[in-house]
Formats: C-alpha cells, sequence, structure tokens
C-alpha cells in the first residue's frame, strides 16, 4: 500500500472515531431473549482478542463434526410456524463424505436435492428456488458459527443464561466503543466457557437460536444440540430434533455421487445482512428500525420470501416488508438469506402501486 492510500486510510478512521456513535451504529431495541443485558465490552487487546476467537473456533469444533474428517448422515425433523408462505413439518438429511457433500429435504409439499461435488452444486431442478424456513433451518444446523473477518470488531459480555455463565461475543465490521448492550449491527454467539459447547446463536437482534444439549449426540468426541429451538419477534418459530447422527450406510455414501437424474442448479449461501432505507409511513421517530429476514433469489435478484424480527409497530412493520418486497436486488447466481437493517427516511416517496 503507498503512503498517500495509507495515510487516506488513516485520515478516514480518524473522522470515523470523531463521529457519534448514532453515524454508524445503534443500539437494539430492548429483546425479552437477548442474553446480552449488560454492557459489552470492546476487545481491543490482542490478548482479549485471541482468546475470544479461541473460545469460538473451541465452540464450532464442537458442533460441527465435519471437522473432525469423519463420514457421516445427519437426520433432523422440524416443524415451522410463523407468517412466511411456507410452514409446518418438514425432514432433513445431510451426508458428508470427503469433499462431496449432499443434502435431501421435505418441506411444504416438494423435496428439494442439493449436492455438492468439485465444487459444482447439482440438484433435483435447475429453477426451485428453496422456502426461507428451510434455508433457516440449514443455517442452523450446518454453519451457525461462521468464520469471522479478520479485521471485525470484537465485543463481549459475561452473562448467566438460564442458570449457566456464558460468555457472549458480539462481532460486527464496526460498531460505535461506547458502552452499550447491542447494536443492531453485530452477530452474536454465546458460549458456555467450561464445556466449550455453543448455547444461543443469533444472527441479528429479533432472531435467536438456542441448542440444548440434553441428550446431546457424542460423535467421535464432538457434540451434537439433540433440540434446537428458533424464535422470532418474541415467539417460536421453528423447533428442529436432531434424529440421528452416524456414520453413513453404503447407499448414503453411494447417494453423494453425481447420478442422471440430477442437473445442475444454483447454490445457497450463508446470510448477508445490509442496510436498506425506505419510505416512513408517517411521523416516525429518529432511529427506529425494523430487521427484516428475507431469501432473494438467485436468477432475478427479487425477494422470494420476507419476515420482520421486530413487531413494536404495526405500521411501521409493515412500511418495513413492503420496502423490503419492493427491491431488486443485484443477482449473484446463488440464493442469499439475507438480514436487512431497515432504516425510514421521511424525504423518500413510497413506491407507487403496481
Amino acid at each position: 500500500m503507498s503512503i498517500r492510500a495509507t495515510s487516506f486510510r488513516a485520515f478516514i478512521l480518524l473522522i470515523c472515531a470523531s463521529l457519534t456513535s448514532s453515524a454508524f451504529s445503534q443500539i437494539a431495541a430492548p429483546e425479552a431473549l437477548e442474553p446480552v443485558t449488560v454492557p459489552a465490552r470492546v476487545l481491543s487487546s490482542v490478548e482479549d482478542r485471541t482468546s475470544a476467537l479461541d473460545l469460538l473456533e473451541l465452540a464450532r469444533r464442537n458442533y460441527r463434526p465435519a471437522t473432525a474428517g469423519n463420514p457421516f448422515t445427519l437426520k433432523a425433523s422440524f416443524t415451522a410456524t410463523g407468517q412466511t408462505e411456507f410452514e409446518g413439518d418438514g425432514k432433513f438429511q445431510e451426508t458428508v463424505n470427503g469433499s462431496r457433500t449432499r443434502i435431501t429435504a421435505q418441506f411444504a409439499g416438494s423435496t428439494t436435492v442439493r449436492l455438492s461435488s468439485a465444487s459444482r452444486i447439482y440438484g433435483n431442478s435447475a429453477t426451485q428456488t428453496i422456502p426461507l424456513r428451510l434455508q433457516l433451518v440449514w443455517a442452523t444446523i450446518l454453519h451457525p458459527l461462521p468464520p469471522l473477518a479478520s479485521g471485525d470488531m470484537l465485543r463481549s459480555a459475561s452473562v448467566n443464561y438460564k442458570g449457566t455463565p456464558v460468555v457472549c461475543i458480539l462481532s460486527s465490521g464496526w460498531v460505535s466503543t461506547e458502552p452499550a448492550t447491542r447494536f443492531y449491527q453485530e452477530r452474536e454467539a454465546c458460549v458456555d466457557p467450561e464445556s466449550h459447547l455453543l448455547r444461543v446463536w443469533s444472527e441479528k437482534p429479533g432472531i435467536y437460536a438456542e441448542y440444548d444439549y440434553t441428550y446431546a449426540i457424542d460423535f467421535h468426541g464432538t457434540l451434537m444440540a439433540r433440540e434446537i429451538t428458533i424464535s422470532e419477534a418474541g415467539r417460536t418459530t421453528v423447533v428442529i430434533h436432531i434424529d440421528s447422527l452416524e456414520a453413513p450406510t453404503a447407499a448414503e455414501e453411494a447417494a453423494v455421487n453425481v447420478t442422471p437424474d440430477l442437473v445442475e442448479s444454483f447454490s445457497v449461501t450463508a446470510f448477508s445482512a445490509f442496510p436498506l432505507r425506505v419510505p416512513a409511513p408517517k411521523q416516525t421517530p429518529p432511529n427506529k428500525r425494523v430487521m427484516v429476514h428475507a431469501t432473494i433469489g438467485p436468477a432475478d435478484g427479487k425477494v422470494l420470501e420476507a419476515e420482520a424480527l421486530q413487531n413494536f409497530d404495526p405500521e411501521l412493520t409493515q412500511a418495513a416488508l413492503e420496502g423490503v418486497k419492493a427491491q431488486r436486488f443485484r443477482p449473484t447466481g446463488a440464493q442469499r438469506e439475507a438480514y436487512i437493517n431497515v432504516m425510514f427516511d421521511p424525504t423518500q416517496q413510497p413506491h407507487p402501486e403496481p
């Protein structure tokens, strides 16, 4: 990097540090299910950051058997409720054998197959999209602890969660350094520091996945939660039961091979998060926000399904949902699960009726 570029970056950081916290972040509204109810502290020293990252890595290794390199088949059943287009009971199965993975799910009256082999994605359809609830189940089971970017800001709070001490680590690109509970931008993972087990994962305020290790499954020294409960906007929306986690049968091992009934298809990516300004429906109080959970189509960037994760004001909630659904995002060729931080702008005009 040139001296000029380095100086410019330092200048930008100096400006950022001098601005008020509201320019970059806003404290999330109180949530009954939010574990962090005390101010979290910024982890600025190398030692504190390393300790937090090590704890997350231990939780990741404990939770996912794939890191141990052992082939396995995981089977789960779930019940989804709420206000999305597709709800009800479902089944989920994942088989991992080396670099090949096959996922098969039955939900909303249809079967979805995704097979990853040699960096290519195959499925039982080239165009059939994935219900939001099913993509959420996949994310909650498969990768609740994605690796952090090297420059992520980390904050931490030690709290008591349902009678057990846990350490909640909050990560984001940037938030205020002032003492605060949780900001809207922050991802959260709460880990038992003694057992190194993930207890709560929350991609954004308003949605919480709780991992219950009662009758946990021990697979080659890693523990899989038996029950996972996902709550949104203060109510339970998905209950997942892990039925089994075992070495794959011969038939399951064979199923990770590409067969003639499968076609090349789009991938399903992990969650992304970004802000969005929409027209304010009324004299909206400053800094009011609604987090919207949505899926975005792979080919055209249209919003497939959307739901609000806050319900403090029905009119603002409806405006947030309408604003998100009216968008056309840049298509990436992959179906995306998105957490959209909706802010209300009184200077914008509502979208015209079609």
